[in-house]
């Protein structure tokens, strides 16, 4: 949910929870992988794209022709997400990221923002001080290893497990493996480098 959401939408049965008792925990990931992520589970989200291309920042010859609907002058695929009486929309998936997380670090609410990444190889130290925080003391034998997938649901078919998800995150060999160089190019102007800088995300490349 989207930081300026907190006080308009609501989840489920949760119509009579104060709010201002809770306490977001926001996970962020690096950009580059979740963008990839969202072609796969893109939950509320929506925008143009074919399996040939994605995520696709800048429409390529190949969007052109598999998504004839795309306006000839688009310089980027807009995406939108949809809340009940209400719809945002960015110009790219960079965007979105950008603005999603940017919202939450300057939100005038307290919150938790802890990397994905963290969370998946050092859980243990993390949650620990996010049970601190809140004011608890984590009992160290209650720490349990999901090995299977985390997520269920249909929404979440087909994610990945523990292992596979370490392997993935583990190094850089995929992290830009979907993009064309014309994406990369438009993400190193969209995607906000101080949240890859605070957030010690490395930034890229960038091909010429």
């Amino acid at each position: 949910m989207l930081a300026s959401r907190k006080w308009t939408n609501t989840a489920g049965n949760d119509d009579k929870v104060n709010k201002t008792n809770v306490l977001p925990v926001v996970l962020i990931r690096d950009p580059y992988s979740w963008m990839q992520s969202m072609c796969k589970h893109p939950y509320a989200a929506s925008w143009k794209h074919a399996k040939e291309h994605c995520p696709n920042l800048v429409p390529s010859a190949v969007d052109r022709k598999l998504l004839p609907y795309l306006a000839t002058d688009a310089t980027s695929i807009p995406v939108s997400i949809g809340y009940p009486g209400h719809a945002s929309q960015w110009d790219s998936l960079a965007h979105v990221w950008s603005d999603w997380y940017n919202q939450y670090t300057k939100a005038d609410y307290p919150r938790l923002i802890i990397r994905f990444e963290d969370i998946l190889f050092h859980f243990r130290e993390v949650i620990t001080l996010v049970c601190e925080c809140a004011g608890a003391v984590p009992e160290q034998d209650t720490f349990t290893y999901v090995v299977d997938s985390d997520k269920w649901g249909s929404a979440h078919k087909g994610s990945s497990n523990m292992i596979s998800a370490m392997i993935k995150y583990g190094t850089d060999k995929k992290r830009f493996a979907s993009f064309t160089d014309d994406d990369l190019r438009y993400a190193a102007k969209h995607v906000d480098p101080e949240l890859l800088r605070r957030f010690q995300y490395e930034v890229p490349h960038v091909p010429n």
